[in-house]
């Protein structure tokens, strides 16, 4: 274990989450913002596709499936998870229900998510996504309230919360599949994002929960924190799980500067090639990546959007899209991949840059 619950360099004995905002998705900032930090005309045309594609392809119920059309997705009854995925892609770019060419799309899927929480635990969890389906949900959930901070999706954000700092394994810290067993780093990251985005909003995240969470992290981790492994009996280095603790560690306080995070950074760096066909690796690294900055991001960014943009549909009714032959990309399908891509190549702007270290300088554009 790390000495100090905030991990190497993070100045402090008890970690906290990171603090930033959604204003780099303001139309303006944003085209500063992609500018600046590697993105262009190019990305943001493929963006746009994509929404456009997640628009024609929502259920008239408001909510979008994974298992639906050319290229479905091996998992069924998640419709919870595609339709907080799809949410958070129009939400990277500042669609919200009262503004934005898709702000009709994004005021359906929210009263789907709505209709679909238990009102007396704040669950959105279904029986194809259990836990990451809440997560995801709870996600999109506070930042349509940290966006809008309508008064009325207070109160549901907060319960979705709530559900999560309930479920937590009490012993462990982590969370899986259902409410308080013992956790694994892939479920974690989502609800470490959920929670995340909860702070961003004003909502309220207790502290023990962020500390829990860290321990859990500090069970799958190894050499110090450099790798992450899937469970904490399999201690072991995968790329995708690294990408994961990694960025749970950066927003719960290590220092990019450190020893352990920066050799995480080159492994990811070294297997990135290998791993470009799997969107829940390249989403996660991506976010780490752009968040460490310097020429350590500028290879990853080069290599990573000229991938994207090849590989998105360029014609025909599945144009905008995104279908990859990986397991998360067989189970999700094509809304699943889509959505993932969409969000990794809103990286430049869908988060306010809370640090970057280019050279051992941090800075802040």
């Amino acid at each position: 274990m790390v000495p100090g619950a905030g991990g190497p360099g993070a100045g402090s004995g008890r970690a906290k989450l990171r603090q930033g905002d959604f204003a780099s998705r303001n139309r303006k900032i944003r085209r500063k913002v992609l500018r600046e930090s590697g993105g262009d005309e190019r990305t943001e045309q493929a963006v746009q596709d994509a929404l456009q594609w997640l628009a024609e392809n929502q259920r008239r119920n408001g909510s979008w499936t994974l298992n639906r059309g050319r290229n479905a997705g091996e998992r069924k009854k998640a419709d919870n998870a595609a339709t907080g995925l799809a949410l958070m892609a129009f939400l990277g770019a500042g669609h919200t229900p009262r503004s934005g060419k898709y702000s009709k799309n994004v005021r359906r899927g929210l009263h789907f998510l709505l209709k679909k929480m238990d009102r007396k635990t704040g669950s959105l969890r279904d029986p194809g996504g259990n836990m990451y389906s809440h997560g995801i949900c709870a996600t999109a959930l506070c930042e349509i309230y940290g966006m809008t901070k309508d008064r009325g999706l207070r109160a549901p954000a907060q319960a979705a919360i709530n559900y999560i700092v309930y479920a937590q394994d009490p012993q462990g810290g982590g969370w899986r599949y259902g409410p308080r067993q013992p956790g694994d780093t892939s479920v974690v990251g989502w609800q470490l994002m959920a929670l995340k985005s909860a702070k961003l909003a004003g909502l309220h995240v207790p502290e023990q929960t962020i500390q829990k969470a860290v321990a859990f992290l500090d069970s799958v981790q190894t050499e110090q924190g450099a790798y992450y492994g899937y469970l904490a009996e399999k201690n072991q280095r995968k790329p995708a799980t690294t990408a994961v603790g990694l960025l749970c560690r950066f927003y719960t306080g290590w220092d990019p500067h450190a020893p352990p995070f920066a050799k995480g950074v080159q492994y990811l760096l070294q297997v990135q090639s290998g791993q470009l066909r799997e969107p829940y690796f390249f989403y996660y690294a991506a976010q780490v990546m752009y968040q460490y900055g310097g020429k350590e991001w500028d290879t990853w960014n080069e290599k990573m959007k000229n991938f994207l943009l090849e590989t998105q549909e360029k014609e025909g009714y599945q144009k905008g899209s995104w279908y990859f032959d990986s397991w998360t990309g067989k189970q999700g399908g094509r809304l699943y991949c889509t959505a993932m891509a969409c969000m990794t190549l809103q990286v430049y702007y869908r988060y306010s840059p809370m640090a970057r270290y280019h050279g051992g300088e941090e800075n802040s554009p």
